[in-house]
Parts: structure tokens; sequence; C-alpha cells
């Protein structure tokens, strides 16, 4: 994951990291309170206590999030896109990123300058 943090970062982004779906969901709370709201948001599949699928669930049922929200994970396989299909997720990254799909994504979302990663 630090080499997507360096990444983000050498395209000029802001990069906030949570270790798990919980703090994630605080971090979107407080940039929202802080009326600095992220632009994108990058969540992988898999963390610990919960995973990016609860928290998109969460984000976008409970929070009524409107951030896009990319799903980063190191699966391969037609089900688990159609997985984060059917979650809400915005897009779809497979880990190792690439920086040119990377700096496609950020600006498919408009997102070059401030961006969140979780995990």
């Amino acid at each position: 994951m630090q080499v997507l943090k360096m990444s983000l970062k050498k395209l000029e982004c802001t990069v906030d990291i949570a270790e798990d779906g919980k703090q994630a969901l605080e971090a979107v709370k407080k940039s929202i309170e802080n009326h600095r709201p992220y632009q994108l948001i990058l969540m992988d599949l898999r963390m610990p206590n919960m995973d990016g699928f609860e928290a998109t669930r969460v984000l976008k049922e409970e929070m009524n999030c409107s951030v896009p929200i990319v799903a980063l994970t190191a699966e391969t396989g037609l089900d688990v896109r159609e997985r984060c299909k059917e979650a809400g997720f915005h897009e779809f990254l497979q880990k190792p990123v690439k920086a040119a799909v990377l700096k496609n994504i950020l600006y498919q979302f408009g997102a070059a300058l401030n961006t969140w990663y979780d995990r």
C-alpha cells in the first residue's frame, strides 16, 4: 500500500489512510464536518473489523455519501467485479495498480488533487 500512497503523492494528491472500514467511515465523516469532503475514495475490499463492501454500504445507505468509491483488490475474476458493481462501487482497480491506470481514475472522477485512500 505504501507504493500506492507514493504514487498518489507523486500525482500531487492529498492522501489520508484508514486501517480498517470503521476508521474509513470516521475519516469520511470528519472530512464532511470540516467542510473538506473527499473527492474520491479508494476502498480496499479486505480490511479488518469492517471490509470494504460493508463500509461502502454504510457510506451510501446510512451516510448518504455521494463521493465516488473505487474498489481496490488483489482478487481477479468477474464475480468480484460483479459484486463490486452490485455494492455500489463506481469503479474497480486490481492491485498492484499501475501509475497510468491510477492517473486515469483520478481524472475520470475529477479528483486530481484531493484523494482519499483507504488502508
